[in-house]
C-alpha cells in the first residue's frame, strides 16, 4: 500500500490566511483576483515574495507548481540546501486575464543546455518570486510529497445508539431509538521513512490542521481519500539502524480522526 499526505509543504501557499506570513517580501495579498480561496499575492512591478522551509529532495516531490495572472514576466529563484540556487524567467501567455501553471519540477531555464530550474539531485529549501514589467499575481504555490510506505493500516468505526425524540439538526425531524449515530472513524498507520520523508511529515503536520491522505493499493485503479485530522503531537519516531540498502530507519505511529472518506 501505498499513502500520500496531500497535505501543502509550502506554509500559507495558497495565500487564504489574509496576510503574507510567513512569506517575506514586498509583495502583498490582495481578494480581488485570486485563483482559488480567496486571496492571492500581487507580485507586480518588481516587488516579491520568498519563503524558507526545511530541506526535501526533488526524488521526493509528487508535483511543485504555482500559478500565474497578469500581463507581465516572473521571476523565479529557487535557494538548495547545498548553498546554490537556481532561477528563471516565464512570461505570463495570451489570454492575460486566465491563470497559468508553471511545473518548476520540469520548468526549463536553458532552451540550448536543457538546463532545468530544479536539477535533479537537488534539495529544495526556499523560493522567491518576483515580478517583473508589469501588473501579475501569483497563487496556489504547492509543493507535494511522494507517498509514503506503509507498515500497518488500522481502521476502526464505532456507532452509538441515537437518543430517542432527539431532533436533527437539519430540518428539525425526530429519530426513534433504533437510529444509529456514528462516531468519528480512526485510522491507526504505521509508516518507514528515510530522512528526507521524516522531515517532509513533520512540515506538513506543523503547517496543516486538516489533512487530505490517499490511499492507493498497488493493483487497484482507484484509491481511497480521507479528509482527517492527526490526534496526538507531537509526533514520537523510533530509530532503528538495519545497514545494507535499506535506508528506510525511521518508523512513525500515527492515530487520524476522519472527518469524511470516498473510494475514487
Amino acid at each position: 500500500m501505498i499513502i500520500g499526505f496531500y497535505g501543502n509543504y509550502i506554509t500559507n501557499g495558497y495565500f487564504d490566511t489574509g496576510v503574507l506570513t510567513p512569506w517575506t517580501g514586498t509583495g502583498s495579498v490582495v481578494s480581488d483576483v485570486k485563483r482559488s480561496g480567496s486571496y492571492s499575492a500581487d507580485v507586480s512591478w518588481g516587488t516579491y515574495v520568498n519563503q524558507t522551509f526545511a530541506a526535501v529532495a526533488k526524488s521526493d516531490i509528487s508535483s511543485f507548481s504555482l500559478y500565474i495572472y497578469g500581463n507581465a514576466q516572473i521571476h523565479i529563484t529557487l535557494f538548495f540546501s547545498d548553498l546554490t540556487s537556481t532561477d528563471g524567467y516565464v512570461w505570463k501567455t495570451y489570454p492575460y486575464d486566465v491563470w497559468q501553471s508553471i511545473n518548476l519540477l520540469t520548468l526549463v531555464i536553458n532552451p540550448c543546455s536543457g538546463a532545468l530550474l530544479f536539477p535533479n539531485g537537488k534539495s529544495v529549501i526556499g523560493i522567491t518570486i518576483e515580478g517583473l514589467y508589469g501588473t501579475i499575481y501569483v497563487d496556489d504555490v504547492e509543493l507535494i510529497v511522494n507517498g509514503l510506505d506503509v507498515i500497518s493500516w488500522k481502521e476502526s468505526q464505532n456507532c452509538n445508539p441515537a437518543i430517542k425524540d432527539v431532533p436533527l439538526r437539519e430540518d428539525g425531524a425526530y429519530v426513534d431509538v433504533s437510529t444509529f449515530t456514528l462516531k468519528a472513524r480512526i485510522l491507526n498507520i504505521t509508516f518507514r521513512l528515510t530522512d528526507s520523508e521524516k522531515t517532509s511529515i513533520e512540515t506538513i503536520f506543523d503547517a496543516h490542521t486538516s489533512i487530505t491522505i490517499t490511499a492507493h493499493i498497488n493493483g487497484d485503479d482507484y484509491s481511497w481519500i480521507y479528509d482527517a485530522w492527526l490526534t496526538r503531537k507531537p509526533l514520537v519516531y523510533e530509530y532503528r539502524s538495519r545497514g545494507g540498502s535499506n535506508l528506510k530507519e525511521w518508523r512513525m505511529e500515527c492515530e487520524f480522526k476522519v472527518r469524511s472518506f470516498s473510494y475514487e
